[in-house]
């Protein structure tokens, strides 16, 4: 596997995206816990997502591997995107499904 710089460069920019996000969430929920309880729940926190962030990062590595699952995954996208333009045309148009 070839890694050029602005592989590496990108990589880093969506990892600083991804922490800033979480940054902000794990602010939210330590907010209301008192000092000694906050710090733990920070350090459990970035902890967690940092394991989990390395976990998903080497399952999506390997899942690269398998034939084809390029393909599915374009298809899949490719489904979500006809049915948000589908479901962004009936809201602009008026038309609502039945039960709504």
């Amino acid at each position: 596997m070839d890694l050029d710089s602005s592989s590496i460069l990108m990589a880093g920019v969506v990892d600083l995206a991804l922490s800033a996000d979480n940054a902000i969430v794990i602010g939210l929920a330590v907010s209301g816990l008192e000092a000694t309880k906050r710090a733990k729940a920070i350090f459990w926190g970035i902890s967690f997502a940092v394991a989990l962030r390395i976990s998903l990062a080497a399952g999506a590595t390997q899942l690269m591997d398998v034939p084809g699952i390029r393909l599915v995954g374009s298809l899949l996208l490719a489904w979500v995107c006809v049915r948000l333009a589908h479901d962004l045309f009936d809201r602009r148009s008026g038309i609502s499904e039945p039960g709504q």
